[in-house]
């Protein structure tokens, strides 16, 4: 398969800005900073984790009936309850996370490598 030389920059600002200590967006604050993005031309935007609150599903659900020329994403682990989430949020794009270290496979989804593997139908 041959490179088709486009490359799609995925904007994080709205899902990793506030991983930043201190750092909390309005409902109101992410639509205008998801509408200025659009704006600039930035074709994804991963808009956040449905997993959060209910306040931020109701955010993503704001952006992603926002008419906007990108495309909206949301960040979710590897658990059906966040694909679920992330249906009911309206959104065009799934970011999935999935650890891959056997320790985080353990703690974070209580799986093990095989599981993991079952749930991606591997």
């Amino acid at each position: 398969m041959k490179p088709s030389g486009k490359i799609d920059f995925v904007d994080g600002t709205l899902r990793e800005g506030e991983q930043s200590p201190g750092v909390y967006f309005t409902k109101e604050e992410k639509v205008q900073i998801a509408r200025e993005l659009d704006r600039i031309g930035v074709p994804i935007l991963d808009v956040g984790m449905p997993s959060i609150s209910s306040e931020e599903r109701e955010a993503i659900s704001a952006i992603a009936h926002q008419g906007l020329k990108a495309s909206v994403g949301v960040s979710i682990r590897l658990k059906r309850d966040e694909v679920d989430q992330a249906s009911e949020c309206d959104v065009k794009e799934v970011f999935i996370i999935c650890p891959v270290s056997p320790l985080h496979v353990r703690s974070k989804l209580g799986l093990d490598e095989e599981g993991v593997k079952s749930l991606m139908g591997m």
